[in-house]
């Protein structure tokens, strides 16, 4: 069973493919989440099968479904480090700009990461971590503008 559906990107998006996968939200943390891992994980498994260089993933569940900021932010952090242990590919979390509360969680579970923590002198639109041929990155922007 084909759990990501690939369309081709069109009109006002700047990427080449959008992947719509199925993710419903589970009752409890634990099944949270192991379901955001899949997701990462399933999402980066298609972009490498089919090639491509880069992914960018919004901060699914924190905006509508109300999850647990923290909870999201290091599921899909520790997730896609886990698939850049594998693979060369970049991966961009996308944050909504007036959503400061996510950006900050991803960028302390990348400063996490790389185990040392930088206070930007200045407010920063994107912060990154490199893994092996991979990268990590999370910015501040609008996900239809992805690449």
């Amino acid at each position: 069973e084909e759990r990501v559906i690939a369309v081709k990107a069109a009109g006002k998006l700047a990427s080449k493919m959008v992947y719509f996968l199925p993710w419903k939200m589970p009752p409890d943390a634990s099944l949270l989440r192991k379901s955001i891992e899949k997701f990462v994980s399933d999402a980066m498994d298609k972009a490498v099968t089919e090639t491509y260089q880069s992914i960018a993933f919004p901060a699914i569940g924190c905006g509508k479904f109300g999850c647990s900021i923290s909870l999201v932010a290091q599921a899909m952090i520790e997730e896609a480090h886990q698939k850049l242990q594998k693979h060369a590919i970049s991966v961009s979390f996308v944050i909504q700009s007036e959503r400061t509360d996510i950006y900050d969680e991803f960028q302390k579970q990348i400063n996490l990461l790389q185990q040392q923590p930088t206070q930007p002198t200045e407010p920063v639109k994107t912060i990154s971590a490199t893994v092996n041929k991979g990268t990590i990155e999370v910015e501040k922007d609008d996900i239809t503008k992805q690449k």
